[in-house]
């Protein structure tokens, strides 16, 4: 006996549900009821030139190349993925910050994660796309993005970005989803709340669709 589940009925033909198209049928979109109020440009629009004063008075000295990193590792604390973030695989960055920005971008995904968890919503992870740059680092991402600057704050270590288009789910069988513009509307809570605080800089970026995001002495 063969057992034909979800089966389409079209016209003479019968056709079986593509991969995709089950996956859909197996989960849910939910909706948070978390709107951010303000505006994502005009809240998140703290310029380079602010952000790397604040980067170059608390930062490392900005390093030629990624053999140059091993004596300073004294000072900077290796970024990894946790129960609070997801860290991207790094093409032109390295995993490591000063303590500082650290324990701001671990706090950011904590209170995230939290936000979630109190409204019993599906639970996911901001993703970080990009942490500490060299100066090599930066003249190889020249290459394929013009916008990238040689006075990037990316180069003292105090700096990092925070996809708002991506996010990473935890638990995968759970058939509740949200939407990623659902989640910004979360992050850029969190972040507004710490940036009122006189903890970081943000800028949005609309381009590398991320929060860029420098902690403030």
């Amino acid at each position: 006996m063969i057992t034909l589940i979800g089966v389409l009925w079209l016209g003479d033909f019968i056709t079986l549900p593509s991969r995709g198209e089950r996956e859909d049928m197996e989960h849910t979109m939910v909706t948070s009821g978390i709107r951010y109020k303000g505006s994502f440009r005009r809240d998140f629009n703290d310029l380079n030139d602010l952000q790397l004063q604040a980067a170059e008075r608390i930062g490392i000295r900005p390093l030629e190349s990624r053999e140059a990193l091993d004596p300073v590792l004294g000072k900077l604390r290796e970024v990894t993925s946790n129960d609070r973030i997801q860290i991207d695989p790094l093409t032109h960055s390295v995993p490591y910050l000063v303590p500082k920005a650290h324990d701001l971008l671990n706090e950011i995904g904590r209170r995230f994660v939290a936000r979630l968890k109190d409204k019993g919503l599906p639970l996911y992870r901001p993703i970080v796309t990009s942490i500490t740059r060299t100066r090599q680092d930066v003249k190889r991402l020249q290459r394929g993005n013009v916008n990238a600057t040689d006075h990037s704050t990316h180069l003292y270590a105090t700096t990092f970005d925070i996809s708002w288009r991506r996010y990473k789910k935890v638990d995968p069988d759970e058939p509740r989803v949200l939407s990623p513009d659902e989640l910004k509307h979360v992050l850029a809570i969190v972040l507004s709340d710490l940036r009122a605080d006189g903890r970081c800089y943000i800028k949005h970026e609309i381009k590398q669709a991320c929060f860029h995001i420098t902690t403030r002495p």
